[in-house]
């Protein structure tokens, strides 16, 4: 029997039972990091109460009207909005109602870039939904504050709800019947 083939083949075995050892001890840090995450995010959901049922009246309704936080905090705020539009929300050329995002991530409070004093809040997650002509639906958004100490209102905005979206060019098609975007203020303390 070759001595050198034993040899090779204790090694092969050797290395590979580190790298399983290695890989098993990486996917479960990573399990513990979502799992805290997921965590946090549902503490933080649990302690927000529900808004309004949005309306015809009010299409737009938030969990609160005041949102109070330390620099570099983060916290959710939820939201019902109604889709008062002629259209499903979104709706592409043929007929399928897609998922998207309800809140304007760049427009009144939020930004989904780098905060500054015009857009305090940054837009960390925000769920996408489906929003069917004449539903309502309830969702959250995850907002971190600005760096920097402000007191100010700004606003909450939705995107057009009930607009339609032509998949062949991505463009908007908006119509003068498409003018369904809902604004609120919201009273934004950041020490």
């Amino acid at each position: 029997m070759n001595k050198r083939g034993i040899e090779l083949s204790a090694n092969v075995i050797v290395i590979l039972i580190i790298s399983i050892v290695v890989l098993s001890l990486v996917l479960m840090f990573v399990k513990t990091m979502f799992s805290k995450v997921n965590t946090d995010l549902n503490e933080l959901s649990s302690r927000e109460r529900e808004p309004q049922k949005a309306s015809s009246d009010e299409p737009l309704t938030l969990s609160r009207n005041t949102i109070k936080m330390k620099t570099g905090e983060t916290t959710v705020l939820k939201f019902s909005v109604f889709n008062a539009g002629p259209n499903d929300y979104l709706t592409d050329d043929s007929g399928n109602v897609n998922q998207a995002s309800i809140l304007d991530t760049d427009k009144g409070c939020f930004t989904s870039g780098t905060t500054d004093s015009t857009h305090p809040l940054k837009i960390e997650s925000q769920s996408e939904k489906r929003v069917k002509k004449g539903e309502v639906v309830n969702s959250m958004v995850l907002i971190k504050a600005h760096s920097s100490p402000v007191s100010t209102v700004c606003q909450v905005c939705t995107v057009e709800i009930g607009r339609l979206f032509s998949s062949s060019d991505l463009s908007m098609t908006v119509g003068p019947e498409t003018n369904s975007i809902a604004c609120l203020d919201l009273q934004l303390i950041i020490e």
